[in-house]
This record gives C-alpha cells, sequence and structure tokens, in this order.
C-alpha cells in the first residue's frame, strides 16, 4: 500500500500552481479543485458585489473571491466569496493566507461525499 505525502501549508503556499488548475488542501492533501464557468463566475461576482456594498461602507469587514484562508493547521480552501471580520483582520498579514472567516462557496462539480463539514 503506498503512503501519502501530506503537505504542511508552508508547503502549500511555496507551491506553483500551472495556468488553469487551482489547489485546496485537505487535511494535508493537495485536492484539485474543478473549473469554474461563466455562470458560476457571474453569480460569484454578483455575491461579492452585494456583500461589499453591504459591509465595507460599515467597516465590518472586507470581502474577497478566491483567496486562500487557513482553517486549521494543514487546511486551506479558496472560497468563491469570503467575509473576514474586521476584528479578525487585526495582526493578520493579508499577504499570507488568513484564518477564519465566513464562507460562501457556490457548489461546482464537487460529489456530496467531498463537500466541506468544517463548521464556522
Amino acid at each position: 500500500m503506498a503512503t501519502k505525502t501530506l503537505l504542511t501549508v508552508e508547503d502549500y503556499i511555496k507551491l506553483d500552481e500551472p495556468e488553469g488548475v487551482q489547489y485546496e488542501l485537505s487535511e494535508g492533501e493537495l485536492i484539485v479543485t474543478p473549473p469554474t464557468n461563466y455562470y458560476h463566475n457571474e453569480v460569484r461576482d454578483w455575491m461579492n458585489g452585494q456583500l461589499r456594498a453591504c459591509i465595507e461602507p460599515r467597516k465590518l469587514g472586507i470581502v474577497t473571491s478566491e483567496t486562500d484562508v487557513q482553517l486549521g493547521s494543514n487546511i486551506v480552501r479558496r472560497p468563491d466569496v469570503a467575509f473576514i471580520r474586521a476584528e479578525r483582520l487585526r495582526g493578520v498579514d493579508l499577504a499570507r493566507v488568513p484564518c477564519r472567516w465566513l464562507r460562501i462557496s457556490f457548489l461546482r462539480s464537487y460529489p456530496r461525499a467531498t463537500w466541506p463539514t468544517t463548521s464556522f
């Protein structure tokens, strides 16, 4: 039986993604995420705009799309849209993988068994 090579968040950050390929890190395992399509991107962009219009004028935090976020010591997800509360941003280096956020992810072609089960 072959053993898997598990990655750390630091290993993940150093990876070069080939053109057209996106990764997430799930309990140390590198996962290739499926590509998006026009309709998916339209809904994502609309949701991003709606959240920004509500959140940013009130200085409640930031809204971002397709940004790596760290959920645990070896879990990194790239949600379609993410809201990070202002108080969570204090001391966070946004050039790295930020922590704890509200995730709104529009399902692509993930089988139900692979849906994230992390609660926030």
